[in-house]
């Protein structure tokens, strides 16, 4: 029985940092998104399986049917995780994948430096995002912020 899978759903990305193989232009992948539907032929069940979606060369969230695909395996048991760079997508997909009580692991190159190492983000648009994200009602209690205490 499968318990955990990580996959790159995107090999495309927003930003530009400059230790990436794809900044580098090394012609390692041309950029895809995995479909709605291959998630669905491959994982049929997804019950109790927990997904990375990892971001080596690629960013989940670039995926445009990253919501889809997701709600897809919450909906039917699967357990997910997103690695990201959090600087694309707006307010409204934001919130609503908040509703979806998934775990982000937001990848930030500090406070004032981020711009540098994750060229072509902006940190105040990110730390928007972990904000929305976290405020949004967890599907788990609808009444109280999962905003960790700091």
């Amino acid at each position: 029985m499968i318990e955990r899978v990580e996959l790159e759903i995107s090999s495309d990305c927003n930003a530009a940092c400059p230790g990436c193989a794809r900044t580098q232009k090394i012609d390692l992948v041309k950029p895809a998104n995995l479909t709605l539907e291959q998630i669905q032929t491959w994982f049929p069940n997804p019950k109790n399986i927990q997904f990375k979606f990892c971001g080596v060369l690629g960013d989940p969230i670039v995926n445009p049917e990253c919501m889809e695909i997701t709600k897809y395996l919450v909906d039917n048991g699967g357990k997910i995780q997103y690695s990201t760079n959090g600087g694309r997508n707006s307010a409204d997909w934001w919130r609503e994948l908040g509703t979806l009580g998934i775990d982000v692991h937001f990848c930030v190159d500090g406070t004032g430096t981020n711009h540098i190492y994750r060229v072509n983000t902006n940190y105040k648009i990110i730390k928007r995002n972990i904000c929305l994200l976290y405020t949004s009602p967890s599907p788990r209690d609808r009444t109280r912020s999962r905003m960790p205490s700091s």
